[in-house]
Parts: C-alpha cells; structure tokens; sequence
C-alpha cells in the first residue's frame, strides 16, 4: 500500500488573520477582540483600562490585548498615539496568547529599541495587503520573530538593571582616563556576555555605546582644552584626549565640529 506524505500542519496553527495601523489616536473605547493582538505602539503616555485595572506607560511598547479582554488605550489629545499590529489565530496562538498572559499581565512592554519591531511589522503589512500563497508560511514566521523580540527585549531591560553600577561604574572609568587604552571586548568578557550584548546594555545605561561615549567624552576635553589655552599646542591637546598623532586628532575633530582645532581656537580667542 503506497503511504501518502502528510503536511505538517504547523502553518494552519499560528495564522495571521489581520495586519493593520491606526494612526494619531488618542481617546479610545471599550472593545472586545475574538483573536490575539500583538503590536507596537509608538508616542508618548498612554494608559490601558480594562474593567479591573487601569496602567499606565512611556511609549514605545510592544503591547497585547488577549482574546475576550475588554480593553481601551488612551492618550492625550495633544500627544497622539499610533500602533502597528497583527492578529493571530490557531492552536499555537492560543498557547502564545497564554504565556504572554503569564509572562505580562498588564499587557505591554517598554520597548528600547523599537526599530527592529516596525521593520517586522512593515514587511508583515506588505505582505498581507499583497495576497499571494507564499504569504501562509511567510506571516506566521515573522509573527514569530516578532515574538523572539518580545522576549529579547526583557531580556535585556532585566540586564541592564542587573549591570547598571557596573556599566555606570565603566564610563566614570572613560572619563577619567581618556587617554588609556579601553578594551571593550575584555570588558564584555569580565562580565561573561558577548560584545554586541555589552554594546547594548552601556547603551541602554550610558545612552550611547562605549566607543561611541569615549570619542564624546575625548571631543568635550578637546573643546575645553582648547578653549581655556590659548598657548597649548595642538600635539599635546591630542595626547591628553588619548589620539595618537595630531594629525589623527585633528581629523577627528574637523569631522565633529566642521572646523579644525587650529582654526576653533583661533576663532575663540579672536
């Protein structure tokens, strides 16, 4: 008897039945969804009010409004907000649904990096609006990476409360000592987290990444150095900001400031 190949049905379990935005809300009303919402939400405060409570939140968060919730998000009128979203149907979305019930009751997470999500949610967009068969296995797997960054996300936000003494600890260290030699991958090491995770957390703490945070911290003593010595030579303001030669201190400083340290102080002193 010949077998038939069977198809896995992984695709019929996470189906994305609706991909939307809604632009420049503010009050909203009470509504009643039958499927699982996911999106970004983008502005300023917003606050979510379903009959027992009443949250509030900085945007941007990723949010979720479970199935037979009733819900509404408001905003001021002044401060607008805009959300991007997908709904989810099937077995699986059901199970998502309950772990990001259990994970996040008040239905939503501040969001750090919301760029990654509205890349997600753009190329979902296209596709649904573009129906072609593709689409099927397509939109489950972005719904999916979607998710990934959900958890990533909180991932991070507990590491960086984790690590904040340190990594604040790390730039009073630049500070001090903008002309040593700062090794951000022994750091990482030290911490026992990759590189790129490093980056992502002194950025979370700091602002901006730890490369990027030295050259600030070296262009400010190069600016009040050349302003409070009129007398000071070039080759040893590039010495105390940690640069090399003069030559490579005075590219950089043309390409932040637009003019040359020669010429900014020139212009300062005149």
């Amino acid at each position: 008897m010949e077998e038939k190949a069977t198809v896995n049905d992984y695709f019929d379990e996470l189906r994305i039945v609706f991909v939307g935005k809604f632009r420049f809300l503010s009050r909203g009303l009470f509504v009643k969804r039958d499927f699982l919402r996911v999106g970004l939400m983008t502005g300023t405060h917003v606050s979510k009010r379903t009959k027992e409570n009443e949250f509030s939140a900085v945007c941007p968060i990723v949010f979720f409004n479970f199935p037979g919730e009733e819900y509404c998000w408001n905003s001021d009128r002044s401060e607008p907000r805009n959300s991007y979203f997908f709904d989810m149907a099937g077995p699986r979305a059901d199970r998502i649904g309950k772990m990001l019930k259990e994970d996040f009751p008040a239905g939503f997470i501040p969001c750090g990096d919301p760029i990654r999500f509205q890349l997600i949610l753009d190329r979902m967009y296209e596709n649904f609006c573009r129906f072609h068969f593709r689409n099927k296995y397509r939109l489950p797997m972005y719904a999916e990476e979607f998710l990934a960054g959900i958890y990533e996300e909180h991932t991070l936000s507990q590491s960086t409360s984790k690590y904040e003494k340190i990594l604040l600890a790390h730039a009073d260290r630049i500070r001090q000592d903008l002309a040593g030699k700062h090794d951000f991958d022994s750091d990482a090491a030290e911490l026992e987290i990759t590189p790129i995770h490093y980056r992502r957390l002194f950025k979370a703490v700091v602002g901006v990444p730890p490369y990027e945070y030295l050259q600030q911290c070296r262009l400010l003593l190069a600016i009040e150095l050349l302003k409070t010595s009129k007398s000071m030579q070039i080759k040893e303001v590039s010495r105390q900001c940690g640069f090399g030669s003069a030559t490579e201190f005075s590219r950089f400083f043309k390409k932040q400031t637009g003019v040359s340290p020669l010429l900014y102080c020139r212009k300062f002193f005149e």
